[in-house]
């Protein structure tokens, strides 16, 4: 924790490497740029010195709001990349669970879920059974959760190897080369067309 936040850049370069940490409001005049979020922050000033010759150093800023989880890269000469980027977070996506087509039903204990994480990307699983064929749906993602574009992935069913397509309207169909198949496992991560 840093008591007196830096104003400058030379102050800024003057600490030692290590991690900071502070509670600002408004972006610090002379040294953070204009496009620094706003509102109470906390902010993570890491300096990452070097053994180097050169004794060059790099920073990382993170400005952490609740909702906003932004970080920013400084070079060794104090150039500040030319934009913010999206720190990834620990928070788990809410999971639902997947809409499944008349027949088929969860295999025993295990499961059918689908989410969609902080960065657009929908993940889909299912272990199911019911009788299919090539072309028949098992299950159907609700609007916000379809792909982009049509796409297959490799399924199982049962010790048959096969495919599951997931369309745009957010089918979910059998792809097998088999007359029928009496249950399907499947895993599928694609990003949403849905923002």
């Amino acid at each position: 924790m840093l008591g007196i936040p830096p104003q400058t850049w030379e102050e800024v370069w003057a600490l030692e490497p290590g991690v900071y940490s502070w509670v600002q409001r408004e972006p610090i005049t002379g040294w953070q740029p204009t496009d620094t979020p706003t509102g109470a922050l906390r902010v993570e000033l890491t300096i990452h010195g070097t053994e180097l010759h050169y004794g060059s150093r790099s920073l990382v800023l993170a400005y952490i709001d609740g909702a906003t989880y932004l970080k920013r890269y400084v070079g060794e000469h104090g150039d500040l990349s030319d934009r913010l980027v999206l720190i990834a977070t620990a928070t788990s996506p809410q999971e639902y669970g997947l809409p499944l087509a008349a027949g088929m039903s969860v295999q025993g204990s295990l499961s059918a879920r689908y989410s969609k994480n902080q960065f657009n990307e929908v993940i889909v699983r299912g272990c199911l059974t019911g009788q299919k064929s090539t072309g028949d749906v098992v299950a159907t993602l609700p609007a916000g959760f379809h792909p982009k574009s049509t796409f297959e992935v490799p399924a199982m069913f049962g010790f048959v190897a096969g495919r599951i397509q997931i369309d745009t309207e957010g089918s979910i169909r059998v792809v097998t080369d088999q007359s029928s198949v009496s249950s399907v496992q499947f895993s599928a991560v694609f990003i949403a067309a849905d923002v």
